[in-house]
């Protein structure tokens, strides 16, 4: 009798734990967008749109929405992409030849910009070491131009 007793309050804890696990995993998302400031509803966000990004290869989505924010948000979104950038080799350059050539200098300006104010451009560089684009180069040409201020 006390060993199945035992064994119940040991069920019970694992339903139990894996309910409370299955609810955090479920709930923790919502609650931290729910806790967020803007710029991080605004990275958050920009990660889904990665996300449905890598799903879909549509990349228009993603950089309407990216090109839609303002200031802090827009550099925020764009910070998010060259973060993602670094890690999705392939999918990033896939993502630049979709670009279409009337929005191209708008995003290039903004992106190597944020690239560069935010120190990411040496990273972003070795990270791209090896890879080849007509995009990439102009991407990679276009920093060292929008530097805020100089290098040490």
């Amino acid at each position: 009798m006390k060993r199945e007793k035992a064994i119940h309050r040991l069920a019970l804890g694992l339903l139990v734990t894996t309910g409370i696990s299955a609810l955090a995993a479920w709930a923790f998302p919502a609650f931290e967008y729910a806790q967020a400031d803007s710029i991080e509803k605004v990275e958050i966000q920009t990660r889904r749109k990665l996300a449905e990004y890598q799903r879909t290869k549509n990349a228009e989505p993603l950089l309407s929405w990216i090109m839609s924010q303002d200031a802090a948000l827009y550099t925020a979104a764009m910070y998010t992409l060259g973060e993602w950038a670094m890690h999705h080799q392939p999918e990033f350059l896939t993502f630049l030849d979709a670009i279409e050539d009337r929005r191209w200098p708008e995003f290039t300006e903004g992106f190597c910009f944020v690239l560069a104010d935010a120190g990411m451009d040496d990273d972003f560089r070795k990270a791209f070491r090896g890879y080849r684009s007509r995009r990439l180069s102009s991407v990679l040409d276009t920093v060292p131009d929008l530097m805020p201020w100089p290098k040490p």
